[in-house]
């Protein structure tokens, strides 16, 4: 893991630390912002979200309901070219 510090949570936009994983392929934030919490996302999927805040909020309230939990949510792209939000065990610890 390559740790990049303090950054803004790409999803809401509130302060979090942000870690480069997957060969750089993925990001896993976690947001300090009690209405959002811990994910991983794809830079494909940060990329057709980037200008589209309806699909940031949905997958915030994803985020919203793992938050405190033993799971949080990978943020793809599925085979349909959709954004996916899949429930996945927490393996990441900062």
């Amino acid at each position: 893991m390559n740790v990049t510090g303090r950054s803004q949570c790409f999803l809401c936009g509130s302060e979090a630390i942000c870690v480069n994983t997957d060969f750089g392929k993925r990001k896993f934030y976690q947001c300090s912002n009690e209405e959002c919490g811990d994910y991983e996302i794809s830079l494909n999927a940060m990329h057709k979200m980037e200008n589209a805040p309806s699909q940031k909020q949905q997958v915030m309230r994803q985020v919203r309901m793992y938050r405190g939990t033993d799971k949080m949510i990978e943020v793809i792209m599925g085979p349909d070219n959709q954004i996916m939000g899949n429930p996945v065990p927490r393996n990441r610890q900062l």
